[in-house]
């Protein structure tokens, strides 16, 4: 017996790039597109989410995961790692305030939005190609460099919703589905 996604509980979606000069953005069918520049306290995050839960009632996030790669080594290590930490943070305080969350790959979420290219391109190139995307996605928001991500993650919920219930139905507990059988 096959179980489909019929609808879900969420009626939110919020993408998170979680580095230090990343962004959360928040978006609900007929309200505006609201960003936030990524808080360096734990306890900004919780506001941050607090002002998000009242706007929603059951929002779901998709954040960019984060992991050690063999070229984070040398000189980078520091930042990598307080990178790491920041997103086991976030991930932390999202369960606290009872959000539920999706890791996303980077290598995921822009490819599903056909923003890979293989020709060789400087991240300012890749950024500025981004946020020129977001701002065509969100034109009711201030894009920036450093929101565009997040904006980007936003937009690849909206497409999983409308095209992929299966990539949902595998990354969702399935308490959180209403389902189909």
């Amino acid at each position: 017996m096959e179980l489909k996604v019929r609808e879900t509980l969420f009626d939110t979606i919020i993408g998170i790039d979680p580095g230090m000069n990343g962004a959360i953005a928040f978006w609900k069918p007929g309200q505006l597109t609201k960003t936030y520049k990524m808080p360096s306290e734990p306890t900004d995050m919780v506001l941050i989410l607090k002002v998000i839960k009242e706007r929603a009632d059951n929002p779901l996030c998709f954040i960019e995961y984060q992991g050690l790669q063999g070229r984070d080594i040398g000189g980078r290590q520091f930042g990598i790692v307080k990178m790491l930490k920041n997103f086991e943070r976030l991930k932390t305080t999202m369960s606290l305030s009872g959000i539920q969350f999706i890791e996303v790959h980077s290598r995921t979420w822009q490819g599903k939005l056909n923003l890979r290219i293989k020709e060789a391109e400087d991240k300012r190139d890749r950024k500025n190609r981004y946020k020129k995307m977001a701002k065509n996605l969100f034109p009711e928001c201030k894009v920036t460099l450093t929101n565009c991500d997040a904006l980007l993650l936003v937009q690849f919920g909206r497409w999983v919703f409308a095209y992929d219930k299966k990539y949902l139905e595998s990354k969702i507990p399935i308490e959180h589905l209403k389902l189909e059988l």
